[in-house]
């Protein structure tokens, strides 16, 4: 008896696509939609540009392309960012460490010395805090697109 598609185990339908098994039947995933645009400038703007742009090894696309990104509001990871978002990490890393002494000699002592840990404990708040107001400036994406747009507008005067 010869079987029919609907009987057919899902496994028995994947076929091998570049190096992967995928299931030919599954949901595709939307398309990427890229748009291409141009824009007028003088011969003047444009040395300009690529010569700015040759100093720091950048292409025009990419550019242009930050520039927009950033007045949008899209976070680019640039040094500055990605340093703080390092530091941050490195801060939390030595609050989960001091957290987890703090337990241990608890544990160890069962009398933990609660005149320590209510000083470790504010220390741990004002870091925590601190900790918090850096990542909010980082992902704040109303300051960001005010920060694009103003420079956008600084520009345009210029």
């Amino acid at each position: 008896m010869a079987s029919t598609d609907s009987e057919t185990p899902d496994w028995k339908k994947r076929v091998m696509k570049s190096g992967d098994w995928v299931d030919p039947d599954a949901p595709k995933s939307p398309k990427r939609e890229d748009k291409v645009f141009s824009i007028r400038a003088t011969k003047a703007e444009v040395e300009e540009f690529d010569e700015q742009l040759a100093q720091i090894g950048m292409k025009r696309s990419q550019a242009l392309r930050i520039a927009m990104r950033r007045i949008a509001g899209f976070v680019e990871v640039d040094a500055d960012v990605t340093t703080e978002l390092r530091e941050a990490t490195k801060q939390i890393s030595g609050i989960a460490k001091n957290v987890n002494q703090i337990a241990r000699a608890a544990n160890r002592t069962h009398d933990p010395d609660y005149i320590g840990f209510m000083e470790e404990r504010r220390a741990l708040g004002r870091e925590l805090s601190r900790i918090e107001a850096q990542m909010q400036r980082i992902l704040n994406l109303a300051a960001r697109r005010d920060d694009g747009l103003a420079r956008l507008a600084k520009a345009a005067v210029e």
